[in-house]
């Protein structure tokens, strides 16, 4: 066996990713915040970032995962849930696992990541965390600047 075959790893991307006939209850451990009544609720039937979050939850759940790929994963989530996937991720990223994260929320990935990848007109560029820094600190306003001057220099 190779040693790519034996990285574990999760792919999330959305709630599309998600079983939509699984009822509430199955993620009442992950999601304290489920009111009694919407236990037997179908997932489908929440609201759209009611059933992201509860799929972020459950991908972080898992343990032992060294990479971890996520696709648009603030779409839909409110402020204090985008505050805990920004943690969570931290977190993972702290503990040594791999995250590739796909956004064009660029503000959402401040301080998240050790690189960047920007994509414009089919050509990747790649620029180091420290690049962007301002200050020492990556901020949601660096991130445009940093894209915008990639595409001045795409031209």
């Amino acid at each position: 066996m190779s040693a790519l075959a034996r990285v574990r790893a999760a792919y999330f991307a959305g709630e599309s990713t998600l079983p939509p006939t699984v009822r509430v209850r199955t993620w009442r451990n992950l999601f304290h915040d489920v009111d009694e009544r919407s236990e037997s609720r179908p997932f489908r039937l929440l609201s759209r970032g009611t059933r992201q979050l509860l799929g972020l939850r459950t991908l972080f759940s898992v343990s032992g995962l060294r990479l971890i790929v996520l696709d648009e994963p603030w779409e839909g989530l409110d402020p204090d849930a985008s505050r805990w996937l920004t943690e969570a991720m931290r977190a993972r990223r702290d503990a040594g696992v791999t995250l590739l994260v796909s956004s064009h929320r660029l503000h959402e990935l401040a301080g998240v990541c050790d690189r960047y990848v920007f994509l414009n007109r089919g050509f990747a560029t790649v620029v180091a965390g420290n690049a962007v820094a301002r200050n020492g600190m990556v901020t949601g306003d660096a991130l445009p600047a940093t894209f915008d001057a990639v595409r001045r220099r795409a031209r």
